[in-house]
């Protein structure tokens, strides 16, 4: 079963307080930034993910500016942890179109849905200086086919003059709900459209559906980021100016809305780091842990990965023991590794750790911990001496669980 961009989740959860106004709902990942630049790719930028149940991957498309090419397109990567990000051979996965197509000058902003045997992609087209929405499909999620009534949603009227963008996308209940951004030439403002398609599309009379606060850190512009359905509830991510974090809303129906805080549920790094400006992300809940893809703007665009778990996302109070992570879990960064890598895990309770690393032949060549540690997470660094280049694995044994993984060294 495939669960799509807001239903998935992460290998690992950590419950994070809520009592405080002043706390951040989110923990940031410490080996971010996880989708990074290269010598092919200027910008990693919004990112899209679900995780495939079939095959027990994540997969992401995000937009990126390459160096052979002029414009935003599309590309896709998969993850068996959403960490660790393979790019596919062949990529972009989506072009922008050619000259004087709604879509010519690029492409951005992907959100992928999984329905009916079929995914679904909405994206940003870009036309000179507006903006409007775009529809491709996919059998499966690698070869695209632009949908001929391009564009599904076109250009507005006041609020949204002059385009909009980052859109959400659900299907529920035989309906697609799209939350939008639209940009009047000053601030930007977040719509509702609905379909029984997916193709055809009706704005809401009632647009815009989410504005900006009357002051604050959210008082210039609102994005949408992300949104998923928890119990009868509609949550929506978006994005707040000019303070550049991200703010968490809910809705009975999708069309009214309540924040719930006045800060920011997750906030940019300090002036000078890779995410000193956050924008757009990818939220997928899965095994009831939700986990969250989002740029970062420092230098250049990337992404980065942060978690935390549905009780405190939804403001709904957790029952039984609140500090008890949901899984035992293990990885590792930068990987490949050359010539230390940093080892993390997250333990469920405390218990009896032992962590190892072996050769391919199955020869243990270091332990790293052996003793009790306490619930949570933890890392610990493998500078190999003296071991060649190749394929390695650790293995952590907590109680009576156990988790294996491999990472590769190159000197």
């Amino acid at each position: 079963m495939l669960t799509s961009k807001w239903f998935t989740f992460l290998f690992f959860v950590l419950l994070i307080s809520v009592q405080t106004q002043s706390q951040t709902i989110w923990k940031k990942f410490p080996g971010n930034p996880i989708v990074t630049n290269s010598r092919e790719i200027d910008w990693a930028y919004s990112a899209s993910v679900m995780y495939d149940e079939n095959i027990g991957m994540y997969k992401m498309w995000y937009s990126a500016l390459l160096t052979s090419m002029p414009f935003l397109q599309v590309m896709y990567a998969t993850s068996s942890d959403g960490v660790q990000w393979h790019q596919n051979l062949v990529n972009p996965v989506l072009e922008s179109g050619t000259f004087g197509e709604f879509d010519y000058s690029g492409i951005s902003d992907p959100c992928v849905i999984y329905n009916g045997g079929e995914y679904k992609m909405y994206y940003t087209g870009q036309n000179g200086n507006s903006w409007q929405t775009g529809l491709a499909t996919s059998q499966d999620g690698i070869h695209w086919v632009k949908h001929p009534s391009n564009p599904v949603l076109g250009l507005g009227s006041g609020w949204e003059a002059v385009g909009h963008g980052s859109v959400e996308v659900s299907h529920q209940n035989g309906i697609y709900r799209m939350l939008y951004s639209g940009f009047d030439g000053s601030k930007h403002m977040i719509g509702l459209a609905t379909s029984s398609d997916g193709i055809q599309w009706t704005r809401y009379s009632g647009n815009p559906v989410f504005r900006p606060s009357a002051s604050g850190w959210d008082s210039f512009s609102v994005f949408a980021s992300a949104h998923f359905v928890y119990n009868g509830q509609f949550y929506l991510s978006y994005v707040g100016k000019p303070q550049n974090g991200i703010g968490l809303a809910t809705s009975p129906d999708a069309i009214t809305w309540s924040r719930v805080r006045s800060t920011p549920v997750l906030n940019p790094g300090s002036f000078g780091t890779w995410e000193s400006t956050i924008l757009t992300g990818s939220m997928v809940v899965r095994d009831g842990s939700p986990q969250f893809w989002y740029t970062g703007l420092g230098s250049t665009y990337q992404i980065g990965f942060a978690y935390t778990d549905l009780a405190a996302l939804t403001s709904i109070p957790p029952t039984g023991t609140t500090n008890r992570l949901s899984k035992l879990a293990l990885g590792n960064y930068p990987n490949p590794s050359n010539p230390t890598t940093k080892i993390w895990f997250v333990l469920p309770v405390q218990d009896k750790v032992k962590l190892a690393v072996f050769n391919i032949l199955g020869e243990q060549v270091a332990t790293l911990v052996d003793e009790v540690q306490s619930e949570g997470y933890h890392e610990v660094e493998w500078l190999p001496e003296s071991s060649p280049s190749g394929i390695y694995y650790y293995r952590i044994l907590a109680g009576r669980k156990s988790v294996v993984r491999s990472m590769v060294l190159v000197r």
